[in-house]
Order: C-alpha cells, then sequence, then structure tokens
C-alpha cells in the first residue's frame, strides 16, 4: 500500500489518508530463461529498455555464501552472474562457492516483492561435473527468517551440459510475496562435492513494485496479465 500524492491548486497536500494498491505485474514462464522473468523484466525496466543486470545497476543485490578462487589464484565467483539474465555474458561463465556444505546463492529484489510461481536456473560452464542434485529454494521478506519454497533430493534435471537449464513450478505461494530468495544446497552435487555451481538465477510470478506516489496514481487495482 502507498499513500497517494495529492496536489491542490498545484502543491502537494501531505499526510493524504488515500491509499493505493500498487497492482501485481503477472509474468509467466514459457520456457527456462525466456527473457520474461523477473531479473528481465527488472533489468529491461519492464521490458522497455536493452537488459542491463540488475545487480550492477542496484536495483537488486545478489550474494554468495563464498567465493571459490581457483588454483591460479583467480576469483571464480561472481554474485553478479546469478542475475545476468537469458543470455551470459563475458564475465559470467564459470561462478561456484568454495566446497563448504550449505553453500547458497541469493538474491535481494529490494523494492520489489515476488509471489512465486515458477523458477529456472542455470548451470555454469563446467561440463558433466559439478551439477547441483540436492538443494532447496528458500525465500523471505526480512533477510533472516527463510522459508522452504521448493526441496529437490537428487533432482538430476540440469544435464551434464555447460550452461544446462531446467525449471519447475511453484505451488501455495499465491498472496504470499518476497523479497529475498536464495538456493542453498543441502548434499553433494553431481561430482560429490559441495561446490555450488549456478551461472542463472530466473523467478516468475505476481510481481509487486513499491512506487513512488505519482508512479501509484497512474496504476488501476488488481492483477495485469
Amino acid at each position: 500500500k502507498l499513500q497517494m500524492l495529492v496536489k491542490v491548486n498545484g502543491e502537494s497536500i501531505q499526510g493524504s489518508p488515500f491509499i493505493v494498491h500498487v497492482p501485481g505485474k503477472r509474468l509467466r514462464i514459457s520456457s527456462p530463461f525466456d527473457g520474461r522473468g523477473v531479473i528481465a523484466y527488472i533489468g529491461t525496466k519492464g521490458l522497455r529498455q536493452p537488459f542491463v543486470n540488475p545487480h550492477d545497476s542496484g536495483e537488486v543485490t545478489a550474494s554468495m555464501s563464498t567465493m571459490a578462487v581457483s588454483h591460479r589464484g583467480f576469483t571464480c565467483g561472481e554474485p553478479r552472474v546469478l542475475v545476468q539474465g537469458n543470455v551470459v555474458d563475458g564475465r559470467g561463465k564459470y561462478n561456484y562457492t568454495d566446497n563448504v556444505r550449505g553453500s547458497w546463492m541469493a538474491v535481494d529484489l529490494k523494492r520489489h516483492r515476488l509471489e512465486v510461481e515458477a523458477y529456472s536456473l542455470r548451470s555454469d560452464a563446467c561440463q558433466n561435473q559439478h551439477k547441483l542434485r540436492t538443494w532447496r529454494l528458500e525465500g523471505c521478506d526480512d533477510g533472516a527468517s527463510w522459508v522452504t519454497i521448493r526441496e529437490h533430493v537428487n533432482d538430476a534435471s540440469l544435464s551434464g551440459k555447460p550452461f544446462s537449464t531446467a525449471a519447475w513450478t511453484i505451488e501455495g505461494f499465491q498472496g504470499r510475496p518476497f523479497q529475498h530468495f536464495r538456493i542453498v544446497q543441502t548434499d553433494v552435487n553431481s561430482s560429490g562435492n559441495h561446490f555450488l555451481t549456478c551461472a542463472g538465477l530466473e523467478l516468475y510470478g505476481v510481481l509487486h513494485t513499491a512506487k513512488g506516489p505519482e508512479e501509484a496514481m497512474e496504476e488501476g487495482e488488481g492483477v495485469k496479465e
């Protein structure tokens, strides 16, 4: 809910009692990383502009439990890779944590909230190794009190190919939007270790965006399809 901006003779009136319900935007999945999900929508400012990684622009904040370092001393983990959108950019080929139990990668949608209905993941450039098999998708609104949205056990949906993708539907969270989402690896990957490798997360569902009063005045109520 947002407070409506009211003007009388061009002057803003503070403390208006009117409350505006900003509508949600339903983003439906057709295929993994189809350019129609939440990350794509935020990164293109509502599909109106060329995509800019929303972590780079500050619209969202991606994070990860640790960032792996190669034997040559190169960092092989970079949070921005998680939200690089439907096309892998030049910096987003490899992305993995240290070999630590319970590793995670997360995104804070900041001024956005999502009633999640589906999501998709993309592996990194590794071939036939280190693919996710057992993990949870979690959500929360305060960055601390995490709720399990969907749990996967020995799920081989992500193939051994580089940049393999898969998608899953979500049920039971309509009317319960979250600001924060994360992937938590809860057992070993396809190589029998705890490196969490992931080069993309996309989310789908009903997106609610906190807007300024002037933006809110332009919106109606209800869910936009």
